[in-house]
């Protein structure tokens, strides 16, 4: 796959993980797990699945050591374990026989000896292993691409295509959605964002994109939401009182631009 189908990739792994997390963190109900979302998240790293159905267990295979692997349980807990298939069986889901075992019976109270980690963290422990599994290396002809395509949506008003190219940007500068005080009422606003201790913020550069006109601005500067000034020229450039630092297609070649000169790490992940 090129860059931008891995771009792509990675967005839809960060997105799975944050909605698979949100019902996995340790005091929601097990009730809410959703155990498809969590199984296309693991599948899409074409790991080995084993479902060993007298156990009622699907596991994953992450990383194959011989014997020793680490495997994911497929349940409410996401436990991920460095042992045994069999060992890991015999610990979720024990036979009568297993539990009588002196020896096995400790092992079925206590897995910390073989626990690596379980619930979010396990989340983020495989987000973190599918988006090191992409080539997310790239080059000016590559950003130019998607500024090119993002152009092109944009003088055709197509806005499915604005966005997409937006999304790619934006995944690529770590824009987010500001708070209400930055957003625009009939579109999209997306940027850097800093919040200080005590309730301030920085926002900016940034993208304003009215779906409504098909019309699209940036803003180099970043806005202190301290200093009048700056926010009131930012807002007259929101509403268009004031001309933009670009605008149209000029926008997303102000974007490439961004992206080489800040040379983002891409597999990085939190």
């Amino acid at each position: 796959m090129g860059f931008k189908e891995n771009l792509l990739k990675k967005m839809d792994i960060e997105s799975l993980a944050e909605k698979v997390s949100t019902t996995v963190e340790p005091k929601v109900d097990a009730a809410n797990f959703d155990k498809d979302l969590a199984r296309r998240l693991i599948e899409m790293g074409g790991f080995s699945h084993l479902e060993l159905k007298a156990r009622k267990l699907e596991l994953y295979i992450l990383e194959n050591d011989g014997d020793k692997k680490k495997i994911i349980v497929l349940d409410n807990a996401l436990d991920i374990y460095d042992t045994t298939i069999d060992d890991v069986a015999m610990r979720k889901s024990p036979k009568l026989k297993e539990i009588f075992n002196l020896r096995n019976a400790r092992k079925i109270l206590s897995d910390n000896d073989v626990l690596v980690s379980e619930r979010t963290e396990s989340v983020r422990i495989l987000k973190k292993m599918l988006i090191d599994g992409l080539d997310l290396t790239y080059t000016q002809a590559d950003i130019d691409e998607i500024a090119n395509e993002g152009g092109a949506s944009l003088e055709s008003g197509d806005i499915d295509g604005v966005m997409e190219s937006l999304d790619f940007f934006g995944e690529m500068l770590g824009f987010r959605k500001p708070p209400e005080m930055f957003q625009f009422p009939h579109g999209e606003v997306r940027g850097n964002l800093e919040r200080g201790s005590v309730g301030e913020m920085q926002f900016g550069p940034a993208v304003i994109y009215d779906d409504t006109h098909n019309c699209l601005k940036f803003v180099a500067s970043t806005t202190d939401s301290r200093k009048n000034d700056e926010l009131g020229r930012y807002l007259q450039i929101l509403k268009g009182d004031i001309s933009a630092d670009a605008n149209g297609v000029d926008v997303f070649w102000r974007l490439s631009q961004l992206v080489m000169e800040r040379k983002p790490l891409l597999n990085e992940t939190s």
